[in-house]
């Protein structure tokens, strides 16, 4: 699976004709900036790792104003956070697996991307990162993009129900003090946030 994700990072959709800088850019993380930023204030983080960060995309795109209307670029600067790591199996430069804990994780637009079977360890992972919260958003619907082998890339497609339990699941089994964000956008679009 992770080769098939190496090499639509570097060669694009080729079944939907998109290009390879269009494709897991990490645009997809730009609607959750300010709900994020709200988490970062609210639990005091400092320091955070954005696992499946993709291209890291909205790094580039993310601007905003401060109180006394200065302009600030990048989501370490909008966030006021000391640490952003970035982490993504797919992207060379994102490769290196990461060490250590961070206050907040997050991961937009990736759980759904991977396998029902490697699931558990891969929340599992994910949670064992944090220290006060984690931030996840899960999509209930078919992707816009096709994998290599000509499966939709969003290879688990569950209800709202399934995603919250099985989230719930692996926190209360080992991570109960963390809170987490779980954002979910059903099959019909809609998002619901849950937080517990």
């Amino acid at each position: 699976m992770q080769a098939m994700y190496q090499t639509m990072h570097s060669e694009g959709d080729k079944a939907n004709a998109i290009a390879a800088e269009e494709t897991f850019d990490g645009r997809s993380l730009m609607p959750h900036v300010q709900v994020i930023g709200n988490c970062i204030q609210r639990t005091q983080s400092k320091s955070l790792l954005d696992y499946g960060c993709a291209k890291a995309g909205a790094d580039e795109r993310a601007t905003a104003q401060t109180p006394d209307g200065r302009t600030v670029k990048g989501l370490q600067a909008i966030w006021g956070l000391q640490t952003v790591r970035l982490f993504d199996p797919g992207v060379p430069s994102f490769a290196e697996f990461p060490t250590g804990k961070y206050d907040a994780v997050i991961c937009t637009d990736v759980l759904e991307h991977i396998t029902k079977e490697d699931m558990d360890w891969v929340v599992d992972e994910i949670l064992s990162f944090a220290n006060k919260f984690v931030f996840l958003n899960v999509a209930c619907y078919p992707a816009m993009k096709t994998l290599p082998n000509g499966e939709n890339a969003h290879i688990t497609q569950e209800s709202p129900g399934w995603w919250l339990d099985l989230v719930q699941g692996v926190k209360t089994a080992k991570y109960d003090a963390l809170t987490i964000f779980l954002v979910i956008d059903d099959a019909e679009k809609n998002r619901i946030m849950i937080e517990f």
